[in-house]
């Protein structure tokens, strides 16, 4: 499990995400991604939210700093095509 400590914590409602933690890749997070093209942001997006159990809306609100760490972690499962 790869834990990632956010610059800018995101609030959405009452609850404030300070930290995301990354299970590690198995094939039903691939599938959250499937029919995005591997190199298109939507591609890490789905696969940030189904490996860390966070939704896409509250992933869409990751500041550019914190954005590069969660698609370094994504891209990790990313299939090699």
């Amino acid at each position: 499990m790869t834990e990632i400590t956010l610059e800018s914590p995101i609030t959405m409602g009452q609850r404030t995400v300070s930290e995301l933690k990354f299970q590690e890749a198995v094939t039903r997070h691939l599938l959250a991604a499937d029919g995005k093209d591997p190199d298109d942001a939507a591609f890490v997006l789905a696969m940030a939210s189904s490996m860390t159990g966070e939704p896409e809306l509250l992933l869409q609100q990751l500041k550019p700093a914190d954005w590069v760490q969660v698609r370094a972690s994504a891209l990790t499962a990313k299939p090699a095509i």
